[in-house]
């Protein structure tokens, strides 16, 4: 994750378990950029592990907004009778807000 990360986040994640690579924040197109990193570093990791390794690439896996604009953003819709003024929500990839809105 970028070193740019708030030290919550950081010590939050590091409480419940994870092994955390912090590295310099970097300009997406950069090859060093965290997104790219982390799909080395799961390609590196699979290898040594027979290929048991999943890496969901949330930032990059168009899966990720499709499923909330298939399934969240519908249940949204249909719960509200299709009565919404606005919609907030978190975000970290993007994927929830980018599939909802659409």
């Amino acid at each position: 994750m970028p070193d740019t990360q708030t030290k919550e986040k950081i010590d939050i994640l590091r409480y419940i378990g994870a092994e955390l690579r912090l590295v310099p924040a970097k300009p997406y197109k950069d090859p060093d950029n965290f997104v790219k990193y982390s799909g080395r570093l799961a390609e590196e990791i699979s290898k040594k592990n027979n290929g048991n390794v999943l890496w969901a690439n949330q930032f990059d896996n168009l899966a990720n907004y499709l499923g909330h604009y298939k399934t969240t953003g519908q249940e949204i819709w249909e719960q509200t009778h299709g009565k919404i003024d606005g919609f907030i929500c978190s975000s970290g990839t993007g994927g929830t807000i980018a599939g909802v809105g659409k």
